[in-house]
């Protein structure tokens, strides 16, 4: 498959476009006014402990606290322990605004990143490990859903505050990946923060119920849910072998977070509708070729590197060169061919990177402070997403392209070919002829190849995707006719939930299926071009209405709430009244003026399109209502009113009277 990158630039934006077989797949924006949050880390307070939620809000200086839950705390987990990690049935989440792809993870920490204010020590974890044990417990969110909301394990990078040089980078963006479909999960287990004083483990008595699920969480947060029970969707991943490891619950928040206590914290999922950021505890750094987690102490391997002895040699290969009791690392895909030295000196950056990130705690003064901000959207996109598999990379912006030069020509000079300056006068994107697809992502309707199209609509709640037919009426076999639009359309709804960066729950309605086999079919296509998706999706089986529900993670809004708002007139609903009901209740509110027993003259103002309404189909109705009521009542048209509105004004003293009489 052909793959390339282009990337637009102007002083107020960056868009950066993603094709693949000369069609537009994904499309990230990066703007000023709305600048990404995912992996930046902050010196937070803690302003609120909610123990029926299991969870905490922290205060780190945004518009709304963030939302911490108690699985996102650092803690031990316990677990057993192998030389090799193929029997972890788990579809891990990914360093922060990666998808989660199943890999290797380490557990194991040195100290705690809570710093209480007053009261005894929180003990949440230990250095040592128990004979026998490894200590490697996998990190998760509860039931499954995909630890916080399927944003991904906190991770940060290099930029302007990190002070380390390029190879560091900073934590992705959602979905990034260094092969442009899967990637490395990286989840930092427990660690230390210099505010804190070592800690001690306890024992830990278990637990005989889960603690409540955390902020009545968003939908795409509740559609995780189902992730453990069936595999094998697009970007799932399947189970290795091996039975389910017990691992211990995360502790009760309350035990270990106080008000007014401070805390370091990473975004991982940015603010969306009316909820604040979703931040966790656990931080983790990324690099281009491994994952630095600061409160881990383990080398884990993605399991996008498939062979165990390939990943059993890595593994043995980075634990040479990390430094005791420094933290633990994840060896992501890209890093399979590189040399001990390359893995030596990423590891140092990143250790480096997280050393002045902590040591701000000390002198940026009282929280809520940030401490480190996420690099820019075009470096996270080469440190993640350029490799072997992309062909070109085509920039229209000169100093853009220099930076993305000398930043290769650090880490991987052997792709500096691969980068074009485009110089043309035509714009890039309509040089690639890609603008008219940017445009129509903001629309319901997608059309098929062969007549048909579908429907997408958001909802607060879900987003549902209905196919039809369309013009396409087949030839003789109605079964293969449906079949031929579904399949198109299977193809069509991976494409656009990807391009779209729809997340959450979405629900496809397609068209009614006879055989069974032809709802398999359907449904593998769906599956297998889900899996060319960066962000981590899954697809349950064809119900008996014809339904697929899936879910895609979601750690931002998507391009239509992002860069659109709701209509004025509407409301956002799509919807007004019409005429004739703007007329009914019109008349029901002069009625209730009559019955209030006032007897000014009335100066009734229509939208034209109402007031014409009114002229053509019940041009009579003011002098019957006048009769009845003892006042006059003067019409005049204002073309500066909603289609839907319409105002009652006393005449002469010009007092609006609306509100008081429009009841319905």
């Amino acid at each position: 498959m052909k793959r390339e990158i282009l990337i637009s630039a102007t002083q107020r934006e960056v868009r950066v476009a993603i094709l693949e077989d000369d069609q537009l797949v994904e499309m990230q924006v990066d703007r000023p006014e709305a600048r990404r949050m995912v992996g930046d880390i902050y010196w937070g307070k803690v302003d609120a402990v909610l123990p029926g939620l299991q969870a905490a809000f922290i205060d780190i200086g945004t518009d709304k606290a963030a939302f911490l839950h108690a699985s996102d705390l650092v803690y031990d987990e316990g677990g057993d322990d192998d030389s090799d990690d193929d029997d972890d049935d788990d579809s891990h989440l990914s360093i922060v605004g990666e998808p989660s792809k199943e890999t290797d993870q380490p557990d194991d920490d040195p100290e705690s990143p809570y710093a209480p204010d007053d009261g005894p020590k929180i003990v949440v974890a230990s250095t040592e490990q128990q004979p026998g044990k490894g200590g490697r417990g996998r990190r998760r969110g509860r039931g499954g859903r995909g630890r916080r909301g399927g944003s991904g394990a906190g991770a940060a990078g290099g930029g302007a505050n990190g002070g380390a040089n390029p190879p560091a980078g900073g934590a992705p963006p959602e979905g990034a990946d260094t092969d442009g479909v899967e990637d490395d999960a990286a989840e930092p287990e427990t660690a230390e923060a210099t505010p804190v004083a070592a800690v001690e483990r306890p024992e830990r008595a278990p637990r005989a119920e889960k603690a409540d699920k955390p902020d009545k969480p968003d939908k795409a947060e509740k559609a995780e849910k189902p992730e453990r029970q069936e595999r094998g969707a697009g970007g799932g991943g399947g189970r290795r072998g091996g039975g389910r490891r017990q691992r211990a619950e995360p502790p009760q928040i309350q035990d270990v977070l106080k008000r007014g206590q401070s805390i370091i914290v990473q975004v991982s999922k940015e603010p969306i509708s009316t909820k604040g950021p979703r931040v966790t505890a656990q931080v983790s750094i990324a690099g281009r070729f491994v994952v630095f987690m600061p409160f881990a102490s383990r080398v884990g391997v993605s399991r996008k590197i498939g062979e165990r002895a390939e990943r059993q040699r890595l593994r043995a290969q980075v634990q040479e060169v990390l430094p005791k009791n420094s933290g633990g690392v994840i060896v992501r895909t890209v890093g399979e061919d590189i040399t001990q030295q390359t893995f030596q000196n990423e590891i140092t950056t990143l250790i480096n990177q997280w050393a002045k990130i902590n040591k701000k705690t000390k002198f940026v003064g009282n929280p809520p402070k940030l401490l480190h901000r996420e690099t820019s959207l075009t470096r996270t996109i080469i440190r993640d997403l350029f490799s072997e598999k992309i062909d070109s990379l085509t920039v229209d912006s000169k100093q853009i392209f220099n930076e993305i030069v000398e930043y290769l020509q650090g880490i991987a000079p052997e792709l500096v070919d691969r980068v074009k300056l485009y110089e043309d006068k035509i714009p890039l994107f309509d040089k690639a002829d890609i603008e008219t697809e940017i445009r129509d992502l903001f629309k319901r309707r997608c059309d098929l190849p062969s007549g048909g199209y579908i429907i997408i609509e958001p909802t607060e709640a879900l987003v549902s995707v209905d196919v039809n037919s369309g013009r396409f009426v087949g030839k003789k076999d109605p079964e293969k006719t449906i079949f031929k639009t579904n399949s198109e359309a299977a193809r069509e709804v991976a494409r656009q939930v990807r391009l779209r960066d729809i997340g959450g729950i979405i629900v496809c309605d397609f068209i009614d299926m006879e055989t069974r086999q032809n709802r398999e079919r359907v449904l593998n296509e769906l599956r297998t071009h889900l899996g060319r998706d960066r962000a981590r999706t899954k697809a349950f089986a064809v119900s008996d209405l014809g339904l697929i529900e899936m879910t895609r993670q979601r750690v931002r809004q998507s391009h239509l709430q992002s860069m659109t708002e709701s209509c004025p007139t509407c409301n956002g609903t799509g919807r007004v009244f019409t005429p004739e009901t703007i007329v009914r209740r019109m008349e029901r509110s002069v009625r209730r003026i009559a019955v209030d027993g006032r007897k000014d003259n009335m100066v009734v103002k229509l939208h034209p399109d109402t007031a014409m309404y009114l002229l053509e189909n019940e041009k009579d109705l003011l002098k019957k209502l006048e009769k009845g009521l003892g006042f006059s009542l003067e019409m005049r048209d204002d073309p500066l009113l909603r289609p839907d509105e319409f105002k009652l004004v006393v005449k002469g003293a010009g007092r609006d009277v609306t509100q008081q009489y429009n009841v319905a």
